[in-house]
C-alpha cells in the first residue's frame, strides 16, 4: 500500500472513532440523565407515595432495594448512583440499537420492551415493596411506568443527542470513557469478565479496521437480514418480559 493509499485509510479510521466516542457519549449522557431523574429520584418519590397510601406501619422497615422506608440514607445516595449508572449502560446499548428500530415508533418501543423486562426485574413477589406496601395495584403500576417512562425519555434524548454537533475533543472524550468504564467492570469482576471486555473491544477495532478494506462489512448491520433478526430478537426479549411480569403479577396479587 502507498503512501497516499494509507493516510485517507487512516483519516477514515479516524472519523470512525470519532463517530463511535460520539455514540456512546451521547448514550451515557442520555442514558445517565434520565437515570438519575427517572429511576433514582423518580423510584424514590414512588416509594414516598406508597408510604403514603400505606401509612406510617412500614416506616423503618428495609425495602427490597436496601433502604430504608422513610429515611433517606446512604443507601438511598447508593439507589441514585446505582440508576445513574444503569441507566448510562443501557443508553449506550441503545445508541447502537436503535437503527434497528423504526423510527416512527422507535421510543414508544423502548418504553414497552424496558416496561416489560424492567417491570418483571423489579417487581418480587414475596418481597416487602409487594406485601407490605399498599395498595398492591398501584406499587405494580409504579414500578411498570417508570422503567417505560425511563425507557421513552432516555431514547427522545439520545435521538436528540446524537443529532447534535459536537466539539473537536467530545466524540474522544466518550470513546476514553466508554473504554474505561470497560476496563473497570471488567477488572472489578472475574479474571473471565476482563477477558471478555478486552476481547469486545478488539472485536470493535477490527471490525473498524475491516471495515475500511472490505466494504460489505460496513453496510452489514443495516442489511434486512441483520435488521429483522434484530427485531425478531428484541420482541422474543419483550414476549419474555410479558411472560415473566404476568407470572410475578398473578403471585403477588
Amino acid at each position: 500500500m502507498t503512501a497516499a493509499q494509507a493516510t485517507p485509510m487512516r483519516a477514515g479510521l479516524t472519523e470512525d472513532l470519532k463517530a463511535l466516542g460520539h455514540r456512546i457519549l451521547a448514550g451515557a449522557l442520555g442514558g445517565f440523565a434520565c437515570g438519575f431523574v427517572i429511576g433514582g429520584i423518580g423510584g424514590r418519590l414512588a416509594m414516598l407515595l406508597l408510604r403514603l397510601t400505606t401509612g406510617s406501619e412500614v416506616a423503618g422497615l428495609e425495602s427490597d432495594d436496601g433502604f430504608i422506608i422513610g429515611s433517606i440514607t446512604s443507601a438511598t445516595v447508593f439507589l441514585l448512583g446505582i440508576t445513574s449508572l444503569g441507566g448510562a449502560f443501557i443508553g449506550v446499548i441503545y445508541a447502537f440499537a436503535r437503527e434497528w428500530l423504526p423510527e416512527r415508533t422507535r421510543r414508544i418501543a423502548t418504553a414497552t420492551l424496558l416496561g416489560l423486562v424492567g417491570g418483571a426485574a423489579i417487581i418480587r413477589p414475596g418481597g416487602v415493596d409487594f406485601t407490605a406496601l399498599k395498595p398492591v395495584g398501584l406499587a405494580i403500576a409504579l414500578f411498570i411506568l417508570l422503567p417505560a417512562l425511563f425507557g421513552y425519555a432516555m431514547s427522545a434524548t439520545v435521538d436528540r443527542l446524537l443529532k447534535r454537533p459536537v466539539g473537536r475533543f467530545m466524540p474522544w472524550l466518550g470513546l476514553v470513557a466508554g473504554l474505561f468504564a470497560l476496563l473497570v467492570t471488567g477488572i472489578s469482576g472475574a479474571r473471565d469478565g476482563l477477558v471478555l471486555q478486552v476481547l469486545t473491544l478488539l472485536l470493535f477495532v477490527a471490525a473498524a479496521i475491516a471495515s475500511r478494506k472490505v466494504p460489505w462489512i460496513r453496510s452489514l448491520p443495516k442489511t434486512p437480514a441483520v435488521v429483522w433478526g434484530a427485531r425478531a430478537a428484541l420482541i422474543a426479549g419483550a414476549a419474555f418480559g410479558a411472560f415473566l411480569l404476568v407470572k410475578d403479577i398473578a403471585q403477588v396479587v
